[in-house]
């Protein structure tokens, strides 16, 4: 009888340490950057019988890792081709996107400005004590005026994808928040029926479907 297979483990080399940015359809390179992020098994659970592997997008950068460097890349891609000199953002003081974003803009030469909700503490966290250590510049809004700040313009929509199998009630959740700040809008809902079976489930038509990978 054959045994099945299993992923191997695989430790990617280090990236060209030239700096390459390319089309938003391409992953960029920046130095250390590590794709495809490292495939591990889990060693404790072997004497269980069990074969564990897990994909460790946090080795992907040590700077810029996992999610973050998935969601920035596009973005830098698009300030590439449009010349764009300094990138603007938004977070809060313990922010992992704003410690990303300094890091991102310092390897790949932009200018970076975070503007962070809440007053300023000194001496700053170590999230943003790193951001400035990466170039990023700082500036501070008041809680209330950072919320307005989340409005869309004319034409724009904000749509979130539920991960909770039988998310319907979050309809009602989007309403209440709108209705605690101002007044319910059309613009703003939550698609509940791509949660792929609900949290860690996986249905292999629909992935088929959407041509989903990761690096």
């Amino acid at each position: 009888m054959s045994q099945p297979q299993h992923p191997q483990a695989h430790e990617p080399g280090t990236a060209s340490a030239g700096l390459v940015c390319r089309s938003r359809h391409d992953d960029q390179v920046i130095p250390g950057l590590r794709l495809p992020s490292p495939v591990v098994e889990l060693e404790a659970f072997r004497a269980a019988g069990v074969r564990l592997w897990v994909k460790r997008d946090d080795l992907m950068h040590p700077e810029v890792p996992g999610n973050k460097w998935r969601k920035l890349k596009y973005n830098l891609a698009a300030a590439r081709e449009q010349g764009v000199k300094q990138l603007l953002t938004f977070g809060g003081a313990y922010s992992n996107h704003l410690r990303a974003v300094a890091a991102a803009g310092h390897l790949c030469g932009f200018e970076t400005i975070g503007v962070v909700r809440g007053d300023e503490h000194l001496p700053l966290n170590d999230s943003l004590a790193f951001a400035v250590e990466r170039g990023m510049r700082l500036t501070y809004l008041d809680r209330t005026t950072y919320r307005r700040k989340t409005g869309l313009r004319p034409g724009q929509q904000a749509v979130g994808f539920s991960a909770l199998k039988g998310g319907s009630f979050l309809a009602e959740d989007v309403a209440r928040l709108q209705r605690a700040t101002g007044e319910p809008t059309g613009n703003w809902r939550i698609e509940t029926e791509f949660h792929f079976g609900g949290f860690a489930k996986r249905i292999a038509a629909p992935w088929t479907s959407v041509g989903y990978a990761l690096p």
